[in-house]
């Protein structure tokens, strides 16, 4: 396995220009920064392999919401016909209904089976229009009766699975809680007396609050080289620096405006590191695992990099012989700040997993978005809980279950819709057409068989009387 830190940097830093020209209005970077960074965050991929379908109508559903939030929370301002549409509660039941999977599937079903279908139907040439007619008469009924049915028996039976997931789990037998979430510390789940506790005050085996999901981890902004830091992002970050004063020195030569070294969090400094087979990814000098820095940095002495359990800045580590770490570290140092990009980056730190299947792959562990005073905006002071290959195969294991139950309903009641959509369709016909549901020749036969049959019966009847 070979682990290296990738280009250095100093050039980069030697060259870098501070003129009005490169350095951009501080106002315009900050909006337009933020501003598409809350674009992009939601199209961004899970560290993990998703299998979980209509993620992009998730986000949605989110955005949705939160324009209709924000509509709401307008005072004062006369509100437009869309405004009005969006802050009522037609659109409310709209997005409800979006969030269930199944009606989804047959709402889009519903616009191709009514509409799309048909309109194609019709338009192929034919000998006999009529079977078009029929043909689209069946498609229509088979559309009609799939939102009907999503409606009455698969949202109902969905929103109760989706209570039950987040009311009920606490229910569960231990041994079924284990199996669901390998994480948990059974023994944070009950009282003294024996009762179950709240969710919200279970733990893991690793003392952080319990959480369930281990798709949405813990995220940076994409670490930048320092040179191409703005004036405001570094003062943030604990360095205030005259850019212009600082032009044509390498980093590791900055110093403040008040002549002090730049000085950063541990956790803030992230260097580029690429791995034979992983690809190069950022890893925060102070959450890497201790171990992951021995092995990259052969130099190290892994014992200068923490006091009191601590870990100290980067610049004060030394390598094995007593030398300083990397005096050039700084030019080779990446900051994270979302006020410079709006892309993201997992948070690692050097622990990997190996995934199960025909081809196991080595991959890095990320962390839950669990840990103390976590803060989205920055990089934290402590990783989350590291999210294991044993937690993703019980997640996986967790969504077919719960896909299975949500579609349970819709799969038992396939043949009442199949003969439902059947009886719908001489009503189509009729109705959309104007058309009756042609007889087979057999058919009509023995129908004007027991017709005659039936006039005969009432004339003998009749002679009779």
């Amino acid at each position: 396995m070979k682990i290296h830190t990738t280009q250095n940097l100093s050039s980069l830093g030697r060259m870098q220009s501070t003129n009005s020209s490169t350095i951009p209005n501080e106002e315009i970077r900050l909006n337009y920064s933020e501003q598409m960074r809350k674009l992009k965050s939601s199209s961004l991929n899970d560290t993990y392999e998703s299998h979980v379908s209509f993620k992009g109508k998730k986000e949605f559903l989110k955005a949705g919401k939160a324009a209709a939030e924000k509509i709401k929370n307008t005072a004062g301002k006369e509100k437009k016909w869309y405004d009005k549409f969006l802050t009522g509660g037609v659109f409310d039941k709209m997005l409800d209904l979006m969030s269930h999977e199944v009606f989804v599937q047959a709402a889009i079903s519903a616009v191709i089976c009514c509409l799309l279908r048909p309109v194609t139907i019709m338009a192929l040439p034919a000998k006999d229009k009529d079977n078009n007619k029929y043909a689209s008469a069946h498609s229509i009924s088979s559309g009609f009766v799939g939102v009907i049915s999503s409606l009455l028996i698969s949202v109902p039976f969905s929103k109760g699975l989706r209570y039950a997931q987040k009311n009920l789990l606490h229910k569960l037998k231990e041994e079924h809680i284990k199996k669901m979430f390998p994480q948990v510390d059974i023994k944070s789940i009950t009282n003294a007396d024996g009762t179950r506790k709240p969710i919200s005050e279970w733990l893991d085996k690793y003392g952080n609050k319990f959480e369930t999901d281990t798709k949405d981890v813990m995220m940076a902004a994409k670490p930048r080289p320092i040179s191409v830091m703005s004036e405001s992002t570094l003062k943030e970050l604990g360095a205030d620096v005259d850019l212009k004063a600082m032009s044509g020195k390498p980093v590791s030569e900055w110093v403040t405006r008040d002549g002090k070294k730049l000085n950063f969090r541990p956790q803030d400094m992230f260097v580029q590191i690429k791995e034979e087979g992983m690809g190069t990814n950022y890893f925060s000098l102070g959450l890497a695992d201790k171990n992951f820095l021995a092995e990259t940095f052969e130099k190290l002495d892994i014992n200068t990099i923490e006091k009191e359990g601590k870990r100290i800045n980067p610049l004060e580590w030394k390598n094995k012989d007593g030398s300083q770490f990397m005096p050039d570290l700084l030019d080779n140092v990446f900051l994270s700040s979302w006020k410079e990009t709006f892309e993201a980056t997992p948070l690692y730190s050097g622990l990997k997993r190996t995934t199960t299947g025909k081809k196991p792959e080595t991959k890095y562990c990320a962390y839950q978005k669990n840990a103390k005073d976590y803060n989205p905006s920055k990089v934290p002071d402590k990783l989350g809980t590291k999210i294991s290959q044993e937690m993703l195969n019980a997640d996986d294991t967790n969504t077919v279950l719960y896909k299975l139950l949500g579609w349970l309903p819709d799969i038992v009641t396939r043949p009442v819709v199949a003969a439902s959509t059947i009886a719908l369709i001489p009503f189509v016909l009729k109705r959309v057409f104007h058309l009756e549901k042609k007889k087979k020749p057999e058919q009509a036969i023995a129908e004007q068989n027991n017709q005659m049959n039936t006039a005969k019966d009432e004339t003998v009847r009749k002679a009779a009387a």
